[in-house]
């Protein structure tokens, strides 16, 4: 199954993550299923309530009330981000064992380098692999 993330969607995350610079930024990306494609549609920030360099943590209420929303609006949990101010895109050991559902991907951006470096994988049996994505223009 491959994932598209137009290059707003991306740049939208991207931006996101630097502006919550020094701490680690969260949030989703929900979209829509269409001829073997999950295609990107929205970003949903999440509020970091650790306000952590290393961690994050969203309340079960924030959660709960983005996942309504993205109900109301036909659309799928497609990707869990978050971001690593000062460390790889690769998922941590903390990363994999919270990871909320093994349907759902999950894109690490990380800022450690001048250029921001965004991998996304599936986590499943407490373990993680990279997943197929691309970029477009729209």
């Amino acid at each position: 199954m491959k994932f598209f993330v137009s290059q707003q969607h991306l740049q939208e995350v991207i931006t996101y993550c630097q502006h919550q610079y020094p701490f680690e930024a969260c949030g989703i990306l929900s979209g829509t299923f269409d001829r073997n494609h999950y295609i990107v549609k929205r970003m949903w920030k999440l509020r970091n309530e650790l306000s952590s360099t290393s961690r994050f943590y969203v309340s079960e209420q924030e959660v709960e009330k983005t996942f309504h929303a993205i109900k109301q609006l036909n659309e799928t949990i497609l990707f869990v981000f978050h971001s690593h101010p000062s460390a790889p895109a690769v998922p941590s050991y903390e990363d994999v064992k919270h990871h909320i559902d093994p349907q759902i991907g999950m894109m690490i951006i990380s800022l450690a380098n001048t250029k921001p470096d965004v991998q996304c994988y599936t986590i499943e049996n407490d373990g993680y692999k990279h997943c197929d994505w691309l970029t477009n223009s729209s």
